[in-house]
C-alpha cells in the first residue's frame, strides 16, 4: 500500500451517502499481476467523490503474490474492497471474470479497469458520474489513456480523436478508448449477462444498442501494452481473434464497410499465428491457422501464398 492514499476514514468522509448504497462498483478482474496491481488500486483508493463507491476485485487464482497483495489492501479497506479469491482458474474452464465480478455489483454505475491497468486522475470517476448524471441518454463515459510499452518504458497517447460521441460502426472498426477509461450504466448488464461476451468490443457494440457513447479527450488511465497475450503468444490470439470475430458477427447487424475491415484485420491475426506456427514448425497450429486464412478471406489467403512460394523457390 503507498504511504500517500487517503485512509479509508478519509475517502468515506466526503461522500454524501451510505456505504452500504454505493453509486459506483468498480470492477477490477486480475490474474499474475503482482507486478502492477498495487498501482491499480492505489488508482481507485486515490479518487476523491462526493458519492459512495465499492472495489470489487476478481482474482482468477493468482499463483503468484497478487492475491497476499489484495489480501494487504482489504485489511487497510474492509468497508471498500470487496475481493473474491478463485481456488481454480475460471477463465480456463470458458467462464468470464468480468460476468462474475460484475453480478455482485451494487452500484448504479459500472466502472472498468483490469489488474495490469491504473488510472491516473482522482477526478476520473467525479467527472464522469457528473456527465452520466446530466444526460440521461448516455449510456456510457469514456475517456482518452496512455499506452505504456512495457518492454521500453515509452508512452503514447491512445487516441487522438476530439470529444465525440461514438456509433455502432466506429467501435466496430477499431479500439477507440481504453477499457480502463470506461463507465456505463450497470441497468445494460442484464444485456451483457446473456450475451456470453468474451471481449470488450462485445459489450461496447451491446452499450451502443442502449445508449450514447460519450469520448472525452481528457487522459486519465494508462493501459499496458506488452504484458498480454496479443503480444507473448500469437497463436493463441490466432484462436482468441476468431472467435469473438464469429461473436461480433453473431452480435451485430454488420455494415459491408466494416465488414471488409474487420475481415481484414483478422485475417492479419491469423497470418502472425500461423507465421509463429510456421517458424516453431507446430504442424497442427499450422494446417489449422492455414485453413482459418483460406475461409475467413480466399482473395488474401491465395495473394500470400503465391508470394510464400515465390520466397521459399528464391531461397532454395
Amino acid at each position: 500500500m503507498t504511504a500517500s492514499n487517503q485512509t479509508e476514514k478519509e475517502i468515506i468522509h466526503n461522500w454524501n451517502g451510505s456505504i452500504l448504497n454505493p453509486v459506483v462498483s468498480i470492477s477490477c478482474c486480475t490474474y499474475n499481476h503482482a507486478q502492477y496491481i498495487a498501482q491499480t488500486i492505489d488508482g481507485f483508493l486515490m479518487q476523491k467523490t462526493t458519492f459512495p463507491f465499492e472495489i470489487l476485485i476478481h482474482d482468477d487464482a493468482s499463483t503468484d503474490k497478487t492475491t497476499h497483495i489484495i489480501k494487504d489492501y482489504e485489511t487497510n479497506y474492509p468497508n471498500l474492497i470487496k475481493p473474491i479469491y478463485q481456488t481454480t482458474n475460471q477463465f480456463s474452464k470458458g467462464q468470464n471474470a468480468s460476468q462474475i465480478n460484475c453480478m455482485r455489483a451494487q452500484g448504479k454505475y459500472i466502472a472498468i479497469c483490469e489488474g495490469d491497468d491504473y488510472w491516473t486522475d482522482p477526478l476520473k470517476l467525479q467527472r464522469q458520474i457528473n456527465l452520466l448524471e446530466k444526460n440521461p441518454s448516455y449510456i456510457a463515459s469514456t475517456e482518452n489513456g496512455l499506452i505504456l510499452f512495457t518492454q521500453t518504458g515509452k508512452t503514447i497517447a491512445f487516441s487522438d480523436e476530439p470529444e465525440r460521441l461514438y456509433t455502432l460502426d466506429d467501435l466496430l472498426i477499431k479500439r477507440r478508448f481504453p477499457t480502463a477509461s470506461v463507465v456505463y450504466r450497470a441497468s445494460v448488464n442484464k444485456f451483457f449477462f446473456n450475451s456470453r461476451v468474451v471481449v470488450d468490443t462485445i459489450l461496447w457494440g451491446i452499450l451502443s444498442q442502449h445508449g450514447l457513447i460519450h469520448y472525452n479527450p481528457i487522459v486519465s488511465s494508462v493501459y499496458r501494452r506488452g504484458c498480454g497475450i496479443t503480444e507473448s503468444d500469437k497463436i493463441a490470439w490466432a484462436y482468441y481473434s476468431n472467435k469473438f470475430n464469429h461473436q461480433i458477427n453473431k452480435f451485430f447487424p454488420i455494415s459491408k464497410h466494416v465488414k471488409k475491415i474487420r475481415e481484414q484485420d483478422h485475417y492479419i491475426n491469423l497470418k502472425n499465428g500461423w507465421c509463429e506456427a510456421y517458424n516453431k514448425k507446430n504442424i497442427r497450429h499450422i494446417i489449422q491457422l492455414l485453413l482459418l486464412m483460406l475461409w475467413w478471406s480466399p482473395k488474401l489467403f491465395f495473394k500470400d501464398f503465391v508470394h510464400f512460394l515465390r520466397r521459399e523457390l528464391l531461397c532454395f
